[in-house]
């Protein structure tokens, strides 16, 4: 069998197994429930991630990832413990578990869970390890059938476009900008800590994702990461949100449900800060209800390839904004209007909200959905803030058009370094030559392994006035077996030495 090595925290583009990795946590979250029913969420999200079920998930959607064969029944029953063993199962026999019953479920017509024949092999405890898995198919298929999303359109609402979204802010407020932190690993939760503990923001400001697929249980713990941040600091921040694709992965309903109402100040998943004199708005979009390439269910696949783009009526909110208000304007997404390394939109040109074909020469690596729609006021926007990508990216400045372009897409995924990420390929849209590129890397033990990972970053940007300036921190991975110490034993935020003016 071919080895793959299998770093702590895998998440898979591929959404199916994105929820099957849904499923699988949660139905070992519910078994650790049934045994403690006050264990808090922090603590038990640790306990999901080193659960065996998990564990062996992960190796699966790791083999997936690097093209590997699918492990064969013989293969499976070199790990089987002896007869007479009482430890329990391992990752490697998972691995081979997770892939049976994801394939028997993927399988299925009707969504019949009934219909799954277990596999005919016996070891010990495999009637339980069975039962657990045949949940996991059954979870996953109420995930994999979503229902339409609670997307909320100002217009169909019947909102006023002037009104409707906008919050004032201070004038001279400090934001705290996070991208992709959803995962719920307690580094995570460490670095929200030290960022309100340290920097003591007045609003805090995610860029989406909610991993693996912003399920109620995930969104739950992301909820929680921050009451055990305010808790553990004794101060409250408000939090404003916006969906990656992640979330949508299973229809957005528990963004909705439980996401949005951490403010009672935000409304729908696209929102705009105004400060009180009318010198700074932000203004956050939600790229993430069109941003699924691939339609799933359970028997059929199908691939529709174009870049994320917005609702138009949200478009057209957005555009109102942009000519009615005064002073600058800060953008924020989560998918990225550029990209050094990856083509955006799988070579495909055509521009949703034109609904024009521009022909070859228009770059690869360029959201023309999202440029059509705000290009026209990039001498109003003083920056770009977006994440997708998990890594902190300073682009040069000026690039098609726009300002200052910002990638922070590491605030809670750990990036495994592995063969390098990212890598720059054939993009004109290169990151700047000033330094740093990158955050810089942390060394984790996993499975008797050493692992390197990007270290957690984010942006603080200070509103002054009609002036702004930003500075960028950097937190270490821990991997995901680590505790949350006490307040005053956290590690500390460390400055990237580099900052931007606005």
């Amino acid at each position: 069998m071919q080895p793959i090595k299998q770093p702590p925290y895998i998440r898979s583009n591929n959404i199916d197994l994105a929820r099957w990795q849904s499923a699988v946590a949660d139905t070992v979250r519910k078994s650790i429930t049934e045994k403690d029913p006050q264990a808090g969420l922090c603590d038990m999200n640790k306990d999901v991630m080193l659960h065996a079920m998990v564990q062996g998930t992960n190796l699966h959607v790791a083999r997936h990832a690097a093209g590997a064969p699918k492990m064969t029944e013989d293969q499976a029953r070199k790990f089987f413990p002896a007869e007479d063993d009482k430890r329990e199962i391992g990752p490697a026999l998972h691995s081979y578990l997770s892939q049976y019953f994801f394939e028997a479920a993927n399988d299925l017509k009707a969504g019949n869970i009934s219909e799954i024949v277990i596999p005919p092999v016996q070891f010990p405890e495999s009637d339980y390890a069975y039962a657990q898995w045949l949940l996991a198919a059954a979870t996953w298929t109420l995930y994999a059938n979503p229902e339409k999303s609670p997307y909320i359109d100002w217009k169909t609402e019947g909102a006023d476009i002037n009104t409707f979204g906008v919050v004032q802010i201070p004038e001279n407020s400090k934001i705290a900008i996070l991208g992709d932190f959803g995962t719920g690993l307690n580094d995570a939760t460490m670095f929200l800590m030290a960022i309100i503990k340290d920097q003591k923001p007045d609003i805090i400001i995610h860029l989406g994702d909610i991993y693996y697929t912003g399920t109620e249980a995930e969104c739950a713990l992301y909820t929680q990461t921050f009451e055990t941040a305010f808790a553990a600091t004794g101060i409250t921040v408000p939090v404003y949100s916006i969906p990656g694709n992640h979330e949508y992965y299973t229809g957005g309903f528990p963004f909705f449900k439980q996401v949005l109402p951490m403010n009672n100040k935000q409304v729908a998943s696209y929102f705009c800060l105004q400060t009180t004199g009318n010198n700074w708005q932000l203004l956050a979009m939600d790229t993430g209800y069109n941003s699924l390439h691939t339609k799933t269910g359970l028997s059929a696949v199908k691939t529709v390839a174009y870049a994320p783009w917005l609702q138009f009526n949200e478009a057209e909110w957005h555009i109102n904004k942009l000519e009615n208000f005064p002073g600058k304007t800060i953008l924020l997404s989560h998918h990225q209007l550029y990209s050094a390394s990856s083509p955006i939109n799988n070579h495909m040109q055509v521009v949703y909200m034109t609904g024009t074909d521009p022909g070859a020469n228009v770059p690869d690596y360029l959201n023309r959905n999202l440029q059509a729609v705000f290009s026209p006021y990039y001498d109003k926007v003083a920056a770009w803030f977006w994440g997708h990508e998990h890594i902190l990216g300073i682009y040069e400045d000026g690039k098609a058009g726009l300002a200052k372009g910002r990638l922070i897409g590491d605030s809670g995924y750990e990036e495994w370094e592995g063969e390098g990420p990212y890598v720059v390929t054939g993009s004109t849209y290169p990151y700047s030559a000033k330094p740093p590129l990158q955050p810089d890397v942390s060394v984790v033990n996993w499975l008797e392994l050493e692992f390197k990972f990007i270290n957690h970053s984010c942006a603080m940007v200070q509103l002054k006035g009609n002036a702004a300036t930003v500075n960028y921190y950097q937190y270490p991975v821990l991997g995901p077996h680590v505790n949350i110490p006490p307040i005053n034993e956290l590690p500390p935020l460390a400055p990237i030495d580099f900052s931007d003016t606005l």
